[in-house]
Order: C-alpha cells, then sequence, then structure tokens
C-alpha cells in the first residue's frame, strides 16, 4: 500500500549525487513510476532483471551496477536494458523491505508473463504483504523509529 501511494526515496547517480525522487507502483502492481525533479519515468515490473542490497555484498552491487558511490545502505534495481536504479536508505530494515517487496513484485509480473498465475501466487503475495504491512506499521509506532519518511 505504501508504495502505490508513493513513497519518498534516495536516488544515487552514477556521479553519486543523491537526488530525492518519488516512487509508485500502480494498483495492478505492474509498473513501477519514479519521479525525479518533476520527470516520470514509467518502468513496466516485466523489465527488471533483479533487485539487490548491497548490505549483502557491496562489491558485487558495485560490479552489477557499474556505481563506485554505493554503500551498505544502497539497493539496487537491475532492468533488461543494462540499465540500473540506486537507492540509498537510511535504514537497513528499510532497505531489506524495499528489495523483498521489488522481488516479490518483479517475480509475480515475470510468472506472469510466462503464464504462472492462479490462485497459489496470489495466495503467497498476500501473505508476504501483510507480513511486511505488519512490519512497517509496528516500526512506525515505535517511538524509537526515526525513518518515516522513507516509509
Amino acid at each position: 500500500k505504501i508504495m502505490v501511494h508513493g513513497r519518498k526515496m534516495l536516488a544515487v547517480t552514477a556521479t553519486g549525487a543523491v537526488r530525492e525522487c518519488v516512487c509508485r507502483l500502480d494498483r495492478n502492481l505492474e509498473v513501477l513510476t519514479m519521479e525525479v525533479e518533476g520527470r516520470e519515468r514509467a518502468l513496466p515490473l516485466e523489465t527488471v532483471k533483479a533487485v539487490h542490497s548491497a548490505g549483502v555484498d557491496l562489491e558485487a552491487a558495485r560490479r552489477l551496477s557499474s556505481n563506485s558511490h554505493l554503500d551498505d545502505m544502497c539497493a539496487i534495481v537491475l532492468l533488461d536494458a543494462d540499465q540500473c536504479l540506486s537507492f540509498r536508505f537510511k535504514d537497513p530494515e528499510v532497505r531489506d523491505d524495499f528489495v523483498q517487496c521489488m522481488r516479490l513484485f518483479t517475480g509475480s509480473r515475470r510468472a506472469s508473463t510466462y503464464g504462472f498465475t492462479g490462485a497459489l501466487m496470489a495466495q503467497v503475495q498476500d501473505a508476504f504483504l501483510k507480513e511486511v504491512e505488519e512490519r512497517l506499521r509496528s516500526r512506525m509506532n515505535d517511538t524509537q523509529y526515526s525513518d518515516c519518511e522513507e516509509c
């Protein structure tokens, strides 16, 4: 739900500049729209090859993205056109939730593109979304949590 309404995020450019952007998913979870400085870019989720956390393997993330300005608080989204989107997060749990959700959504889109649709896919997706939503809600209710802008 958070990504459908739009979420403020930090994009890391190839030069290392950090730009605030708003990312949102359409209601059908088929297209990720990224808005930076008033310009929008729509990315169909079936064009996403992979999503990685730099916190798991920073050097691999830097190699895959060709971006030496990444740190362990970043996540990368690799696209079919050999392009890469890089995002920086303030909290490793928020980064990991983003990576898991994007993997789920992009996996669902790719699976449906190849004909693997059905009730089982919807059940897995719903269960995962409920779990992530509960974790995010509990963190937002925690008075110690200072990363609300990222949620």
